[in-house]
Order: C-alpha cells, then structure tokens, then sequence
C-alpha cells in the first residue's frame, strides 16, 4: 500500500539532524589513503565525507602542542607528493589519548569529490616506481617455487584458452560446471602440493620481520597478478567491504560452484576454493561439535547457541540437520555487518521453520562482548563460538574474549574457537603473502593458552581434518 507524504516517518531524536555519510579512508582509497596536513602538520587519514575527515597523530609527544579547536587552517591531502586536493578547513573537535591524538576537520565553504579523489590517488600510486626486492632477501629456491607456481597456473590457463575457449558459447550452463568439476578435480592434488611448498618457505621466516616482508612483497608481486583474474582470489585480495574474510567469501568456499564469465576465469575461481578449503572443513568440524554436544539432550530442554562473528552461519543448517527433527535450536547470531545478518536470517528461514531453529540477530560491534553489561541475549548459552574472528585477535583480546565467553555459557555449557593454525599444512602462505590477509597463526600450546582465564574450565584442543584450523574448546564444569 502506498503512504501518503503525510504517513511517511523520518527520524527521530538526534538522528534527525543530517550528516554526510563517512566512508573509511582506507577501504575509500584501496588500502592507500593519501596523507592528511592541516597547516603542514600531517596526520593519518582515517575516514572522510564531503564535507569534512577525521584524521589521527601516532606518536605525539605529551608536551607537543595540538591546534587550536575552531581555528582556521589550510587542509591538504597528499599521496606521494602529489596534491589531490587543498583549501580551508576549521579544527572541529580534538581527542587526546597517551601518544596519539584524534582529529575531526571541517571544511569551509568547500566539499571533498570523492569520486575525483580516488581517481587521483589511483593515478599517483599506479605510476610509483617500484623499488626491486634486493636479491639476497629473497632466497632462489622461493623464487623458483613462486615461478613454478606460476607456470602451473599459465600451463593450465593456456590449454583451457586453446582447446576450450574458441568454443565455449556452445557450452550451456550444466556443461559449464561439469568441465569445472573435471578441472578442480584433475588439479587439486598438485595445486595443494605447491601451496604447501609455499607454507614451508612462509613458516620458515615467519618470525624474521625483514625476511618475512621481503618474501611477502616479492609473493604480491610475482604470484598474486597471476590468480586475482579469479573470483575467489580477487575478492580476498582487494577487499571490497574494507576487511578481509567477509561473508560473501565465506559463501564461495560453502557453495564451490563456478564464478565469472569464462572458463579460464573460473578455473582461477577453482582454484581459489582449492585454497580456501579449511574455511568448509572449519565449519563442518563446528557443526559436529555442537551437534555431539546436544545428542543426549532430552528434547523439552532449550538449546542455545550463540556465534560471534556469525558471517552467513551456514553451520546452522549443518547442526539443526544433525538434530533430533522434534528438538528446537535457538540460536543467536551477532555481526557488525547487516548484510551478512540479513542473508544468514533468510538462508536458514528458507531450510528449517521455527519449530526446528529459532533465530535473533544482533548487529552490534564485537567490544560490546566486554562491557560489564555486554549483550544480554548471549546469557546463560550452552554454547558460544566463534569462527574465524579470534584469529585477528592479539593473545591479551583473544584472552579477555574467551574469558567473557565463558562466563556467559551455562554449567555444561562451552566455549569453541576455531583459528587458523600455523601447522605445515595450514594457510599461511596463502593467506598471508599471496593473499595480504593478516592474522594471528596459532599453535596448539598458544590455542590452549587462550583460555588461561577460565578458571576451572576443561580445555582441549582439536584439529579440523587437514590440520589447517585448531579448534580451542573450553568446557565450564556442571
């Protein structure tokens, strides 16, 4: 039905008063936000709108004078010498924390186009020289398996390009994915063997700074070119939501089915999922954890679980199929980003009705988990985990997160983790040199440890089947 201009309701309260949306500057400007000066003094970039930014200073000294708030200035934004933009701008409001201080600025009678902007920032970055990695940072053998690595891929991409790309219109849709299931499974055994090669160099400098990112920069320039032609790998690497990891991602690894619009893309796609293989197998491990869990419980009890960082929770249709059919889950998931809520709510609503899975979605952010108050719906769970969020965590979060877990879980109750291990065959070359995904690489004894503040809990440590991912499982005493 459609409303009358007098039926339709704006905002209310505070939230009536407009302001520009504000776009975070590094995922505004591809991971390579230019340098903001106010009157010459630079500051870090963190976010801007059209008509102001806000900005931070990292290591300002306790006595260092900070700009008058309300004065007048000149505001530039700057990347690799280049001007992108100049004009007045008011010092609207000042943060002060030890060693850094946070700035918002306002222009004056000006506006930033965003658009313009990120042109010229693409243009500055994209004609940077680049500097050569110096030889002896980068040992011969790892240059020779980044070759052979990539000799595999245009091996494969080459005969796919002759023999079936001249003739792909033909094939219809059904054709499609079967060549693609022929080509994963004809590739995967040797694809793996070469990631796991590439594991061994990365496992090996690991913990050298200057070695490690000497063969990081040499992997992103030699390796990574060769695969982003493919969904999987493209989307990992460019990072279109500003993170790494998002939902979409985790639904190309579930669903494995052929993305792009040739055959040659969605080889590079395939290979991707081949990759990205712990990501299914995590997920399958968590379902039947908390499946085994709930196998003795009598069916007139509740069943709640709670996922933190929940993405598109495709193990739910994994644990309630795993169910006794007359049992109900309830089950609440929580994430900071709507979309993923919103396809997680329609994807299980679609497979089970409310007398087999009851859902509450919460978006919210992840420090809300630490407040005293925290989110009320999290109590008394028989279990809370977390897949794929502790991993970004330092030791000092990953523990106070685990400990606020465990006090929100029921006597009986647990507490699962599941992180990326830094095992032989895990993914840290992928992920980390190939892919500039960033995360804590855990061992069994540093898993074990993450619960050190959970008094009285029953810890173990288990491994997903290919000893890519630790599960941490911490049991609170009934």
């Amino acid at each position: 039905m459609v409303k009358t201009y007098e039926e339709l309701a704006g905002a209310v309260g505070r939230a009536q008063r407009f302001r520009r949306e504000r776009h975070d500057a590094s995922a505004l400007f591809a991971g390579e936000p230019p340098v903001l000066y106010f009157d010459d003094r630079p500051f870090d970039l963190k976010n801007l709108s059209g008509s102001g930014a806000g900005a931070s200073v990292r290591n300002l000294a306790d006595d260092e004078p900070l700009a008058d708030v309300h004065r007048i200035g000149v505001l530039r934004l700057v990347q690799l010498g280049d001007e992108l933009f100049r004009g007045p701008a008011r010092f609207a409001r000042a943060s002060l924390s030890p060693g850094r201080a946070f700035a918002g600025f306002a222009l004056d009678n000006d506006q930033f186009d965003l658009d313009e902007l990120r042109r010229l920032n693409a243009r500055s970055i994209a004609r940077r020289r680049s500097e050569p990695v110096a030889r002896t940072e980068v040992p011969t053998e790892y240059r020779a398996h980044c070759a052979d690595v990539i000799a595999f891929v245009g091996d494969h991409v080459a005969r796919i390009e002759r023999q079936l790309g001249p003739i792909e219109k033909n094939f219809g849709q059904e054709e499609r994915e079967a060549i693609f299931r022929e080509l994963m499974t004809s590739v995967e055994a040797d694809w793996r063997r070469l990631l796991l090669a590439g594991n061994e160099f990365a496992l090996e400098v690991h913990r050298d700074k200057a070695r490690f990112a000497a063969i990081k920069r040499y992997t992103e320039a030699a390796v990574t070119p060769t695969l982003v032609g493919g969904a999987s790998w493209n989307r990992c690497y460019y990072k279109p939501m500003g993170y790494p990891g998002d939902f979409r991602i985790m639904n190309y690894m579930y669903d494995r089915r052929p993305e792009g619009a040739s055959l040659r893309e969605t080889f590079l796609h395939g290979l991707g999922l081949i990759a990205g293989r712990p990501i299914e197998t995590r997920m399958r491990v968590l379902s039947s954890i908390v499946a085994n869990h709930f196998s003795r419980r009598p069916l007139d009890e509740p069943r709640r679980t709670a996922s933190i960082g929940c993405g598109p929770a495709r193990e739910l249709e994994h644990i309630v199929s795993a169910s006794d059919p007359r049992a109900t889950l309830h089950a609440t998931l929580i994430d900071q980003e709507i979309a993923a809520l919103e396809f997680a709510e329609n994807y299980a609503r679609t497979r089970f009705d409310e007398r087999r899975l009851r859902i509450s979605a919460y978006n919210t952010t992840f420090k809300e988990m630490f407040n005293p108050s925290g989110i009320a719906a999290l109590r008394d769970q028989d279990i809370i985990y977390s897949l794929g969020l502790v991993d970004y965590f330092s030791p000092l979060l990953a523990r106070r997160f685990v400990s606020r877990a465990y006090d929100l879980v029921r006597p009986g109750g647990k507490v699962i983790i599941g992180n990326a291990s830094n095992s032989p065959n895990g993914t840290l070359w992928t992920m980390e040199h190939v892919l500039d995904w960033t995360l804590y690489f855990r061992d069994r004894a540093e898993m074990s440890a993450l619960a050190g503040e959970a008094e009285g809990a029953v810890v173990r440590v288990d491994s997903d089947p290919l000893d890519s991912i630790y599960f941490l499982i911490v049991e609170k005493p009934l």
